[in-house]
């Protein structure tokens, strides 16, 4: 093997020099997160001069067993997991610009180690340096148990996104020792982590960390309320078997405990309150003052480029008959509106006129999780800035014969030109259409992480997006600009978010 040594001011990063890039992998970017510092916000790394091997993935964050990206490898799960990874092209004499990828997984689960998340071909394609982190999730990251501080113990708020603040703040005071330009650091992140960068836009405890952002199939309206919040805290210190009030048995309560408690409320949580996602990052007045939608209303969110787009069949694997993760039969649809009075039951369900046919519950949840919250963004970020929006269409033949269509997701493989991880593999195992695929969407995306401007000259021209025509991409063999796609869509849901009034 050859080792590589980078020198930063207080840590020596021992990484691994490949034939076409640098790795850093397993990197140390906050104190672990254990004993007294469960239920912490992330605290920085102690200040000592030390070596790091650096040569492989450490450990994942303690999470469920759920869908697809669990069958890549057998990284152990601690929740000694604050960690990161950093891919470099070979030469790294002129500063270059920086991409840090934030996984998604519904706050529940994710990591960084999965191979379609393999930052190589940023470094190599694009001339950049490529970082992904990983942060606590569930229980551990995004469970607001605040409910039982006293004064004696004190429970922290959104500890998953002060994880990838931390991270943020360790990459802008080291990357520069690994060539990185401090000063053109894009944030890129899907589904859960595409709502973190959102997030993290409106939260002042962010700001200046980063420059533009790409925002992959964002949940938009999914930040929660205290109230909100708090129910479900206590609805899963239930399936944890605790009290509600029980600290003592929280602070000493085993992962294996939360994990299983975890897989559990997720079969069940669309039964108790349809359309909502009992973890993920509440408004606390602190780190997060606001929803992501009142936080761009009143102009307290950051003023940058945005690349944000969702994808044509986006529920498509959350609508299902078995632990579905959105509203999936006329008893959940029935208890989405009356606990939802504000919404017009009857003029809502007159727009999907085979309802309840499965196509129809995935129109209907499509509109309601996707299109809505991020026409809402979209149309607010292109007032003040660059703003390009995609819709990806495209369908394998896999896909398409799974009835999945373009599903949640699908775009990540194609995004980062990774068609030969294990789930590339079976999901695109044609070779001419996802290569075309791949090679258009990762250029678009290697150019607005350059130049925060899709475009280059060899592209299909993607124009800059406008609230007046709603200029949204269709990326698909053959590229179009689309205007106003999802117009009905975003007129039917606009009265969102869900549950403002009292809970169940």
């Amino acid at each position: 093997m050859n080792y590589i040594y980078v020198v930063t001011e207080e840590k020596t990063l021992i990484g691994l020099q490949k034939k076409k890039t640098k790795e850093f992998l397993g990197v140390p970017f906050a104190t672990a997160p254990m004993g007294s510092l469960r239920f912490k916000r992330a605290k920085p790394l102690e200040k000592k001069r030390e070596e790091i091997i650096c040569t492989e993935f450490k450990n994942k964050a303690i999470q469920p067993k759920i869908g697809l990206l669990t069958i890549e490898n057998s990284i152990l799960q601690s929740e000694d997991c604050l960690y990161l990874n950093i891919w470099t092209p070979i030469d790294t004499c002129v500063k270059k610009p920086v991409v840090v990828w934030i996984h998604g997984g519904a706050f529940i689960m994710g990591e960084t180690a999965t191979r379609i998340f393999n930052g190589e071909s940023f470094a190599i394609n694009g001339d950049i340096i490529f970082i992904s982190i990983q942060y606590r999730l569930g229980v551990f990251g995004f469970l607001d148990l605040s409910y039982l501080n006293n004064d004696f113990q004190s429970f922290d708020t959104n500890i998953g996104l002060s994880d990838q603040i931390e991270a943020l703040k360790w990459i802008q005071k080291n990357i520069s020792y690994f060539g990185g330009d401090k000063d053109n650091i894009t944030l890129m992140g899907e589904s859960a982590g595409a709502t973190s960068i959102l997030s993290l836009m409106v939260s002042p405890m962010a700001k200046g960390l980063f420059h533009k952002v790409i925002c992959q199939s964002a949940l938009v309206e999914s930040i929660l309320t205290k109230k909100n919040a708090q129910f479900w805290a206590k609805k899963m210190m239930k399936f944890m078997g605790l009290k509600t009030y029980d600290i003592k048995g929280l602070l000493e309560v085993s992962s294996e405990i939360v994990v299983n408690a975890t897989a559990k409320l997720f079969e069940v949580f669309t039964d108790i309150m349809p359309g909502a996602w009992p973890f993920s990052p509440v408004i606390d007045n602190d780190l997060l003052p606001y929803s992501i939608i009142e936080g761009f209303n009143k102009n307290k969110a950051m003023n940058i480029p945005l690349l944000i787009g969702t994808n044509k069949d986006e529920t498509s694997n959350f609508v299902k008959e078995k632990a579905p993760w959105l509203p999936s039969n006329e008893k959940q649809i029935d208890l989405l509106f009356k606990l939802n009075p504000h919404l017009d039951k009857r003029r809502i369900l007159s727009n999907y006129c085979s309802y309840p046919n499965l196509d129809a519950l995935r129109a209907l949840t499509r509109d309601m999780s996707f299109v809505c919250g991020n026409t809402k963004l979209a149309d607010l970020n292109s007032i003040n800035q660059k703003t390009y929006v995609y819709r990806f269409d495209y369908e394998t033949v896999v896909s398409k014969k799974l009835n999945l269509g373009a599903f949640h997701g699908i775009e990540i493989m194609f995004a980062f030109n990774n068609l030969d991880s294990e789930l590339s593999k079976i999901l695109a195992y044609e070779t001419e259409n996802p290569k075309i695929i791949a090679n258009l969407v990762h250029n678009y995306w290697i150019n607005f992480i350059k130049y925060a401007n899709p475009n280059r000259e060899e592209t299909f021209y993607w124009k800059e997006y406008s609230s007046k025509n709603r200029e949204t991409i269709s990326l698909n063999i053959k590229p179009s600009i689309l205007i106003n796609p999802d117009s009905i869509g975003y007129e039917i849901w606009k009265a969102l978010p869900l549950y403002i009034s009292d809970l169940p």
